[in-house]
């Protein structure tokens, strides 16, 4: 699904390979999980929501927050933001890593709260804990979330500067994943981001 998504850019292909994937599975929470972030990136907002509220885990009200924020700002995803947190931070972690995914869950939460200082130093704690150069396969997603948190922020240099840098070696960022990327929006009017297409499209 995934391949059809950042590498085609083909989201209907994506969702109805999860769609088959959710009748066959024995225990579909995971593939819950991705379905919701391409049911985003298809901007299908309400199915978005749907599975959000069927969510059975502590990522429920994660997973509402950033709904709510893409549909209606931070005022109207504010207390889920607060619950979504709060969640996080209290969160049991199982092994190295997932500390270094909740550290870039902690900053998007609150990049999407407006605490433009405590996002970038969470997403930075992620990449400490995790970086790139020892952990070659999630390394690059926690740049990726970074890239994310800046674009939030208000920083798009600093986004353009990491996502420049991971499409110029092997990793799950694609030229697709940042064009399909909700958090991206207000990016796309950007001059780098027009170059960055631009390029891409030109050397494909």
């Amino acid at each position: 699904a995934e391949v059809w998504a950042y590498g085609f850019g083909n989201l209907d292909k994506a969702l109805n390979l999860f769609e088959e994937g959710l009748s066959l599975a024995d225990d579909p929470g995971m593939l819950d999980g991705r379905r919701f972030w391409h049911e985003l990136n298809a901007r299908d907002f309400s199915a978005a929501l749907n599975t959000a509220e069927n969510y059975k885990s502590v990522s429920r009200s994660y997973y509402l927050s950033i709904v709510h924020y893409l549909t209606g700002g931070p005022n109207a995803s504010a207390s889920l933001l607060d619950t979504a947190l709060i969640n996080t931070i209290e969160r049991p972690l199982v092994g190295h890593d997932r500390e270094a995914f909740r550290q870039g869950r902690i900053g998007l939460i609150k990049a999407m709260q407006g605490d433009k200082q405590g996002a970038i130093e969470a997403g930075k704690r992620a990449l400490a804990i995790t970086p790139a150069s020892e952990n070659a396969l999630n390394g690059p997603d926690h740049i990726y979330r970074l890239a994310e948190i800046y674009g939030l922020v208000g920083e798009p240099d600093l986004a353009f500067d990491l996502l420049e840098d991971l499409l110029g070696y092997p990793n799950r960022t694609s030229i697709w994943r940042i064009k399909l990327n909700p958090f991206f929006d207000s990016l796309r009017d950007h001059p780098r981001y027009l170059k960055l297409i631009d390029e891409k499209r030109s050397s494909a």
